[in-house]
């Protein structure tokens, strides 16, 4: 038997449910929900490590400083449906702002983001998406097919990273005015 370990990247999830098994010697999660996961399907405390999502800084190259207003933005998901890309694209379009579409659903695939992202402003992206953009001085609505989350700012980072920037995020229905009202 061989040590294992078993990563946790969801809280809800019937595939991140935690197996049990002799071989796993840790059990890793990525935010606050799947440690609570973690723990209440009884995995000891002291057999949990929370590691947070990360990116590897040096692959994502810096895009050079935000303008004043976004011009282009990106809608980075690969589960977005058509109809909310088509009410992110009005909501920004009444702004003046130019938006593109990245991911599976969209039919554009973005195999290699840290290419892509220094060409926008803003993205609209959640967890490691987001943190992708991040990565490259983006500013960053957090969204997905869910829902709509906050603008991440400095002030909120803390908390936005202890939920992975993830679906617990989003809060609110893609409408046009919940979009705009965060540009």
């Amino acid at each position: 038997m061989f040590p294992s370990v078993f990563v946790c990247h969801g809280a809800e999830p019937w595939q991140e449910a935690p197996p049990r098994h002799p071989g796993i010697r840790r059990w890793i999660a990525v935010d606050l929900p799947s440690r609570a996961r973690l723990l209440d399907s009884g995995i000891p405390v002291d057999r949990i490590v929370l590691l947070f999502n990360f990116v590897d800084l040096a692959r994502f190259p810096s895009r050079p400083p935000l303008p004043e207003r976004p011009r282009r933005a990106l809608v980075f998901s690969n589960n977005m449906s058509s109809g909310g890309f088509k009410t992110i694209r009005a909501a920004c379009r009444q702004e003046s702002i130019g938006v593109e579409a990245g991911g599976v659903a969209s039919g554009h695939a973005i195999d290699e983001p840290e290419k892509v992202l220094t060409e926008f402003d803003l993205v609209f992206a959640k967890a490691r998406c987001a943190l992708e953009a991040m990565a490259t001085g983006c500013a960053v609505i957090l969204c997905d097919q869910n829902g709509l989350g906050p603008m991440v700012g400095i002030a909120d980072v803390g908390h936005l990273r202890d939920l992975n920037f993830g679906f617990r995020t989003l809060v609110d229905p893609i409408s046009r005015t919940m979009v705009r009202l965060r540009l």
